[in-house]
């Protein structure tokens, strides 16, 4: 009988080492690699007309593919990655560096493509001194760039069409730098000179200045979902 339950709590033993201490949940995690994932969205825009591209196209992170319903995607990802890859008829293969992240979810918001492509050029300056911002990101089309020590800053590989700039007129920029206020910015009107858009200055005020710029002001902003034919309301 000793040796029965000898052998019985041997064998309990080895069961319980095998189920392991349990894990906690929260992080959504590859069953064969534990890496940690990102639930990665955005969609992608036709720069001729300024809506959601079709056909559809294919879009590619960290190995994981999908196709765009609307230009709308969701691709879940190892969060160790750090470029959009897309490909589309007829205009072909697009890709898109984006930093890092260790959030669960992570919109990367409107990502243009096009017939062509152009460099998108400008410099920051802050609004009350006109002096050049040195390190601003400026992001414009779903992509970007930072400012050099004068302020330049140089966008390479923007969606543009040469046959209808309506949709690229229709796209907002944005920079922002330590110590100021975001600024938004646009191109229209603007078309392109031997492959480059020069917008021009990109006026910053400081955080700290305490008599913001008068209006107009722009109002910006992204509907989720299915967008196409959605009607907004601003209530001041």
């Amino acid at each position: 009988m000793s040796r029965i339950l000898g052998v019985f709590a041997a064998l309990l033993l080895l069961v319980l080492l095998g189920c392991g201490g349990g894990g906690g949940g929260g992080s959504s995690t590859d069953g064969t690699t534990g890496v940690t994932q990102t639930v990665f969205s955005g969609q992608v825009i036709d720069v001729a007309t300024g809506i959601a591209v079709t056909p559809a196209a294919t879009v590619t992170i960290g190995g994981s593919s999908t196709q765009t319903e609307d230009g709308l995607f969701s691709v879940t990802a190892p969060r160790t990655s750090s470029q959009v890859n897309l490909t589309n008829t007829p205009y072909g293969n697009w890709n898109f560096p984006f930093t890092t992240t260790t959030a669960a979810d992570l919109d990367l918001g409107l990502l243009y493509i096009g017939p062509t492509r152009v460099t998108v050029t400008g410099t920051a300056t802050d609004a009350t001194t006109n002096e050049p911002i040195a390190g601003a990101r400026v992001e414009f089309a779903g992509r970007s760039a930072i400012s050099n020590a004068r302020g330049v800053f140089s966008i390479s590989g923007v969606a543009y069409s040469a046959t209808n700039q309506s949709g690229f007129f229709g796209i907002v920029g944005q920079a922002t730098a330590t110590g100021y206020v975001s600024a938004s910015f646009d191109a229209n009107g603007v078309t392109a000179t031997g492959g480059v858009v020069e917008v021009g200055e990109v006026r910053l005020f400081s955080s700290g200045d305490t008599t913001p710029p008068d209006g107009p002001y722009n109002l910006t902003g992204r509907v989720s979902g299915k967008p196409t034919g959605a009607t907004l309301e601003i209530v001041l």
